[in-house]
């Protein structure tokens, strides 16, 4: 019987692993090599305690490299925390000491407090008093957090937490852990209040606001949301910006995709909807405010980019947004390459994203609570806050105007000079060509399918068959 029963537990315990190994094999993941808008779907959060051959991480980025493709992930606010050796996330550290989330302490100067240790859902502190007496006294610990209140149209601080403390001449500092914390609640010591708040290091999202019609003057770069709307009483845009200097000179971009988290859509209809597009943004002191370069704590309604000068007015991305069944909410992405390889061909630092409202759809009643609501990069939620996830690779090295890549990603001139051969059937796919220049152009194919075909100078055209081009 004993054999038995040890042999069964053995059978059970590689019946179990057989399970736990498919179920690895079977978790869905992201080929670097194909990061596009439709396979991010689904990839809020990439593992950040996974340990890929080339894979780096900083306190707000992962890059992970193979075959001389990287994919990196500029987050917004701090993401990873390294602890016990290896990388987490910023939610599971047990403390975020040193860690670039920093204790901000604003003192009253009665009520005095010292951060001991903090993480994501507690925080624990050295409370005191300057003014003490013979009899006791009770001092107030309140914890706030911050709610949207749709009559005030802003977040406001509302109570969370409180209790009273006291305090004497015989025991006047106190270690006081407070569990009902959470990042992004606000922390009160006293009447006159000493304020304790979490606060992350300056990371590569520099910053992102919204701005709205209604109130054209105010900034919201310190909102926990990012407001879209389109009414013709009431519009708002948003503004978002990224340091991208990380990325190594000598490359190129092959995807750049934006994830906002849409965390409410106010529409009601399938028919009740707008557009939400995204514009690339030209850099200081192209789009400037009376010389200074715009960021989240300046850009209101009257300061966003207006006119040709100050961003592109074709968007690089859009979706369609409406309401009822099937309605876009969580995740959503945008395909921004265009714009971000302008800007690192520009040799820019940054790239600011325009994120702008527009089209309204017919049959729709609009009201001023059709809004998207967006997690910003305040967000008490990491994982909700806004990143940019983009591809690129070593460039191909400079080749002479006979050798394109095809099908033709855009207009092209052969020059004759550098005497072309071109062999086979080659694909223009709809854009112009021009052949010119002193030397030949040897036709052992076809070129096809181009909007123009053009020739200029004295280049020699030699045909192996009378029939060149089509």
């Amino acid at each position: 019987m004993e054999k038995k029963y040890i042999l069964l537990i053995i059978l059970g315990i590689i019946a179990t692993s057989v399970i736990l190994a498919l179920l690895f094999l079977l978790e869905p993941s992201v080929d670097i090599n194909k990061i596009t808008k439709e396979n991010m779907k689904g990839f809020t959060s990439p593992d950040l305690l996974s340990l890929e051959d080339g894979t780096e991480y900083t306190r707000s980025t992962k890059t992970t490299c193979k075959d001389g493709i990287c994919n990196l992930i500029l987050y917004s606010g701090i993401k990873n925390v390294y602890e016990d050796d290896v990388w987490k996330r910023v939610e599971d550290a047990r403390s975020l000491v040193g860690s670039g989330v920093e204790c901000i302490v604003k003192s009253d100067g009665e009520h005095i407090v010292k951060c001991l240790d903090w993480n994501y859902t507690s925080i624990k502190l050295d409370v005191s008093i300057n003014s003490v007496s013979i009899s006791d006294k009770e001092v107030p610990i309140t914890i706030y957090e911050w709610v949207y209140d749709e009559k005030e149209d802003k977040d406001v601080l509302t109570l969370k937490y409180t209790e009273n403390e006291t305090f004497s001449l015989s025991n006047n500092k106190k270690e006081k852990q407070l569990p009902s914390f959470e990042y992004g609640n606000v922390i009160h010591f006293g009447e006159e209040s000493t304020e304790v708040i979490l606060q992350d290091a300056n990371t590569e999202n520099l910053g992102d606001s919204f701005f709205r019609s209604s109130t054209p003057d105010t900034n919201f770069g310190t909102n926990v949301e990012i407001f879209l709307h389109n009414l013709s009483s009431l519009n708002a845009h948003a503004y978002i910006q990224f340091n991208i200097s990380q990325i190594p000179v000598g490359n190129q971009i092959d995807e750049a995709i934006l994830r906002l988290y849409i965390n409410s859509n106010g529409l009601d209809a399938a028919d009740e909807g707008y557009n939400v597009s995204t514009y690339m943004i030209y850099q200081f002191p192209a789009f400037n405010l009376s010389g200074i370069p715009i960021n989240e704590t300046n850009i209101t309604w009257n300061t966003r980019p207006q006119s040709s000068l100050e961003f592109n007015w074709t968007y690089t991305d859009s979706i369609k947004f409406f309401g009822g069944t099937g309605e876009p909410v969580a995740d959503q992405y945008w395909n921004v390459k265009e714009m971000m390889a302008q800007a690192y061909s520009d040799e820019d630092a940054n790239l600011s994203i325009y994120i702008r409202t527009h089209d309204q759809f017919d049959g729709g009643i609009f009201l001023s609570g059709d809004d998207i609501d967006v997690d910003s990069k305040e967000s008490a939620t990491s994982a909700n806050r806004p990143f940019l996830n983009i591809t690129y690779s070593e460039a191909a090295p400079p080749g002479d105007s006979c050798s394109p890549t095809f099908p033709l990603t855009g207009d092209h001139n052969f020059d004759c000079g550098d005497d072309c051969v071109l062999n086979g059937s080659r694909n223009c796919n709809g854009f112009g060509v021009s052949i010119g220049g002193s030397g030949t152009f040897r036709f052992n194919g076809t070129l096809s399918n181009f909007s123009s075909l053009q020739f200029y100078g004295g280049c020699e055209i030699i045909c192996k068959d009378t029939y060149c081009h089509k």
